[in-house]
């Protein structure tokens, strides 16, 4: 799920820029296991994934042998 914001309409929701960061350079990234991981891009955006399932693996990373 994207944040649905607060009222904002599309072209203002910073949260829906993705195209900012597709063919971008990771510069860096960062795991808070087993909830969250973020990737920080060369232009200074950062990525960051939410697993907020309880029931459902939202998503799977494996970094070395830190599993998300």
């Amino acid at each position: 799920m994207i944040d649905e914001g607060d009222g904002e309409s599309i072209a203002e929701r910073e949260s829906l820029h993705l195209h900012r960061i597709v063919g971008k350079t990771v510069e860096s990234y960062s795991v808070s296991a087993p909830d969250s991981f973020s990737l920080r891009f060369g232009s200074g955006h950062t990525l960051t994934i939410f697993d907020d399932s309880k029931q459902y693996e939202s998503f799977s990373v494996q970094p070395g042998d830190i599993y998300v």
